[in-house]
């Protein structure tokens, strides 16, 4: 009896081994499905059922065949470590956090379609893809902002000692005063704000709308008490909202009613009811980590898409917005070769030791591009960053927190800070970074705030005009370093405030108006070796923005035309690049000088040896 049942139970474990591949890898495929073996020949359909299977057969490596994976979102645990989540060979697999809407009924000029849920927002969105493009939401204004009219006149203090001298109450941070008619008819289930409030906006819906009292009640409280800072900058006291009826102002828009529970959207000329396809964001992340702690993972060559947010608080930097890729306590996480696009959210939200993200791009994002914190040894390599922050305008491109280095990356088009700096010993290197701060205010192209040994060194700055500081040492910075760096079209290629041992050192500064580095209630400052070449017609004085002098002999100033310098900072040498002998008007560096800047080789620029001109 005993060999008989010894019999059964041999047999059963054989023919149940029998049905489980000898294999190292799992296949996904589109076209697959879940009821297969996860070999090459017979792929499984979705990742999540892959994973599955790797933790039933303990195999570390799921291969990913190109096309569309739609309602993705897997959540990876402590058991998972050791996995690889790569792409078939120049296959594009492409994970997708939202479903296909293609069931519309025409409503005039208007097509709708079903969203459930949505009442309760527990299905809820700020973005949609349509035909493959992006569509704006409705808007109100049409362009530019309404304006709110609440006061504060507390004595503003460093942030540090807690920004005001009185901290603000509940109402003070929610209720809010509107001009004229400008929310009478809005519904407040449907409405979204964005406050501009200085460094940043805060973002949130509705809860009741009092026209007969010109009031309005946010669900989220401002970050900042409404009506800080509004005399300092054209925007702050505006706001903007999004989301409502009367704000479809021309085809291409879009609203989610909530309370029909329906997209509405106003089609563009040529677009019919029966051939329109949206992809809706639907989860909050598609990739997350479990904060208990996974390790040894590598993510390569897939692109993340459609991921969606909660309404949530904004926060600086856009630190509360839900990202695609997520989570904390990560440990040797490779992420290579990913791109994240037409997420409504953030892009990575990740903390953890020798986290490294390389090759990826991302652009078309609503929140930050990459938010790294976390212990130390983490690098972003090699990554672009663009188009970031469409709806959060808190949003940076790169927010860099302990021990992490950013190396070689482009950032372009950031509605704030393009490398937000948040913690000690960070590496900023090699980086060109265009076109930020293009929103807010009291921000910059590289930003640091409370931390040492921050290194900012040979990046490549271009701004866009008045107003613009190209590397900002903020509060209780301490012993960090500017060098080598080349900084254009910024007025304010420094700026140093309450910090302490800095070093701003060999850098070329190319300015096309008033040029002024600001130092403010800061010590041990030190400039030296810096150039600063101007490209207008007048070598204009230095800004008297500076309580003590950091300049010393060695900070050149250079014109492109013979026109006289108009004004000299104590201690500067003033050189002209141009020889009034011959009269010809033509400049004697620009050669020599462009060629150098173009290649970025500050310390042969250094070392030549400049004419001097005659009005020396």
């Amino acid at each position: 009896m005993l060999l008989a049942a010894y019999l059964l139970f041999s047999s059963s474990f054989l023919i149940g081994k029998a049905t489980i591949p000898n294999q190292d890898t799992i296949y996904v495929a589109p076209t697959g499905n879940d009821q297969g073996q996860g070999t090459l020949e017979d792929p499984v359909q979705s990742l999540s059922h892959s994973i599955e299977l790797s933790r039933s057969r303990n195999v570390k490596t799921i291969c990913l065949r190109g096309g569309d994976y739609f309602d993705v979102s897997i959540k990876l645990l402590p058991k998972d470590s050791g996995l690889n989540i790569v792409s078939y060979p120049n296959e594009r697999p492409r994970l997708v956090g939202g479903v296909k809407v293609s069931q519309f009924r025409k409503i005039n000029q208007l097509l709708s379609a079903c969203i459930p849920n949505s009442r309760t927002r527990e299905w809820d969105f700020r973005m949609i893809i349509i035909n493959g493009e992006q569509r704006q939401r409705a808007r109100l204004p049409k362009s530019g902002f309404y304006q709110y009219l609440n006061k504060w006149d507390q004595k503003s203090l460093p942030g540090t000692q807690g920004f005001w001298s009185r901290q603000p109450n509940s109402e003070e941070r929610t209720l809010l005063r509107y001009r004229n008619s400008d929310l009478d008819k809005v519904s407040p289930v449907n409405a979204e704000l964005t406050l501009y409030q200085e460094w940043l906006t805060s973002y949130s819906g509705l809860s009741q709308i009092a026209s007969d009292t010109k009031t309005a009640y946010l669900t989220i409280p401002s970050t900042l008490p409404l009506g800080a800072f509004a005399e300092r900058g054209s925007k702050n006291n505006k706001f903007i909202v999004w989301n409502t009826r009367e704000g479809l102002n021309y085809p291409g828009q879009w609203y989610l009613d909530r309370t029909t529970e329906s997209l509405v959207y106003w089609p563009k000329s040529g677009e019919q009811n029966d051939k329109i396809v949206a992809i809706i964001p639907k989860n909050r992340s598609i990739i997350e980590f479990d904060s208990t702690g996974v390790k040894d993972v590598r993510i390569s060559g897939v692109e993340i898409c459609a991921a969606t947010n909660k309404l949530q608080k904004e926060e600086f930097s856009s630190l509360g917005i839900d990202a695609a890729i997520s989570g904390d306590n990560l440990k040797n996480v490779l992420f290579e070769k990913i791109v994240v696009r037409n997420c409504g959210g953030s892009g990575f939200k990740i903390a953890g030791r020798n986290i490294r993200i390389t090759d990826s791009q991302l652009h078309n994002i609503g929140g930050s591009g990459i938010v790294v914190k976390g212990h130390g040894q983490n690098k972003i390599s090699n990554c672009t960053v663009s188009d970031v922050g469409l709806i959060f305008f808190s949003s940076v491109g790169i927010y860099a927190g302990n021990g992490t280095s950013v190396i070689n990356c482009q950032i372009k088009n950031v509605p704030y800070t393009g490398i937000s700096i948040s913690g000690d010993s960070v590496a900023i290197e090699n980086n060109s970074i265009q076109d930020v701060m293009t929103e807010l205010r009291d921000g910059a192209a590289i930003y640091t705030s409370q931390h040492k040994f921050v290194h900012i060194n040979s990046n490549r700055i271009a701004g866009h005009g008045q107003n613009q500081y190209g590397i900002y040492f903020d509060e209780k910075s301490d012993s960090c370093s500017a060098q080598n760096n080349i900084v254009e079209s910024n007025s304010t290629p420094i700026h140093v405030h309450l910090s302490s041992k800095i070093l701003v050192q060999n850098n070329l500064f190319i300015v096309d108006s008033i040029y002024r580095s600001s130092v403010q209630k800061s010590y041990d400052i030190l400039f030296q070796d810096n150039i600063v070449f101007h490209l207008s017609r007048h070598l204009q004085s230095v800004a008297a923005r500076i309580p003590i002098t950091p300049y010393d002999s060695t900070t050149l100033f250079l014109s492109d035309s013979c026109t006289e310098a108009s004004g000299q900072t104590r201690n500067t040498l003033a050189i002209l690049g141009c020889d009034s002998r011959k009269g010809s008007g033509k400049s004697m560096i620009s050669d020599d000088v462009f060629s150098l800047i173009r290649s970025s080789n500050l310390r042969q620029l250094k070392h030549i040896r400049w004419p001097a001109s005659s009005n020396k």
